[in-house]
């Protein structure tokens, strides 16, 4: 049996000594590589040169696995990895979700500052309960509905122009960051609310960036009214305080605008009401000129008549 090569090797002895050199050991064995690589548990691969993750076929026990700065395209090579409870995979260019359907012990997953467009294959992750797509092109929620164990899912910088029912799906979430998106709407807020377990809820920290709806006015106001829940906001504690005030300048707000609304109900019946008679009038109007044209063109006809001898006269 030939000598295990220095790339799979390289994977062993990060696995043991990760802060150490890596010799190559010519007298290694295919047994005793097999034999050392299912006792590896934990395994961080730092700009390692691989394109896939199939060197990491015989590491079965591997519960905790975290691959950065590399070239991985395609999410291969995981169908050994029954254990993994974890799994980190950034900035490894990473186009789509995809070969994780045998890691169904898998409970956090983060896949931050790839090439990911669509949240897709992620159904057999029953027992997931921290999902991480940061710095990716994702331009819709989707593909969540069976992760129902869900607390943690942060997609902030992404392209996310609306919420609406996507996560209706996922009643155990509490913490949710969608920050850095382009969220411009009230509309999303009160369909959140429906998260009874949502305590967290980040749409605008300093290491992402705002949404555009975190810039309309009353936008605090209007979501600690609506999501009584939240415990933080943006990063900020929600105090009694806040919230009560929050509630009062809500009611206050409402007043107002359901005064205005009324007013501007009166003034719309008035202007309708008063279109109605302009209408009616001018239709009046219309109809006595009309009568009046007629009795002239018969006046006309029978002066004509008359002066034709008594002839017939077209008319």
């Amino acid at each position: 049996m030939g000598a295990v090569s220095e790339e799979r090797q390289t994977l062993l002895y990060w696995a043991f000594h990760p802060d150490a050199e890596v010799p190559y050991d010519e007298a290694l064995t295919e047994e005793a590589f097999v034999r050392r690589a299912r006792e590896v548990v934990r395994l961080h691969m730092f700009m390692h040169n691989c394109s896939d993750l199939s060197p990491l076929r015989d590491f079965c026990a591997l519960r905790d696995l975290i691959v950065t700065l590399q070239t991985i395209p395609r999410l291969e090579g995981l169908h050994n990895c029954l254990q993994l409870e974890r799994l980190v995979l950034t900035e490894v260019k990473l186009a789509a979700i995809g070969g994780l359907d045998c890691c169904v012990r898998l409970r956090q997953l983060d896949l931050s500052r790839n090439r990911i467009r669509r949240i897709v294959g992620l159904d057999a992750l029953a027992a997931l309960e921290t999902l991480w797509l940061n710095e990716n092109q994702i331009a819709r929620i989707e593909g969540l509905h069976a992760n129902r164990r869900l607390r943690t899912l942060w997609l902030a910088r992404n392209h996310i122009a609306a919420i609406g029912e996507s996560l209706d799906g996922s009643p155990q979430l509490r913490e949710l960051n969608v920050a850095a998106n382009r969220l411009c709407s009230f509309r999303d807020i009160p369909n959140l609310a429906r998260l009874r377990c949502l305590q967290t809820l980040t749409t605008s920290d300093p290491h992402y960036g705002p949404n555009p709806v975190c810039a309309l006015y009353n936008y605090t106001t209007y979501c600690l009214y609506h999501l009584p829940q939240l415990v933080s906001l943006d990063l900020t504690t929600v105090s009694a305080e806040s919230r009560a005030a929050a509630e009062g300048t809500y009611a206050k707000k409402a007043i107002y605008y359901s005064m205005r609304i009324k007013a501007a109900q009166r003034l719309h019946a008035h202007a309708l009401g008063a279109a109605a008679d302009a209408r009616s009038a001018r239709a009046a109007q219309i109809a006595l000129n009309l009568n009046a044209l007629l009795r002239q063109r018969a006046g006309a006809a029978y002066a004509l008549h008359r002066a034709a001898g008594g002839r017939r006269v077209p008319a």
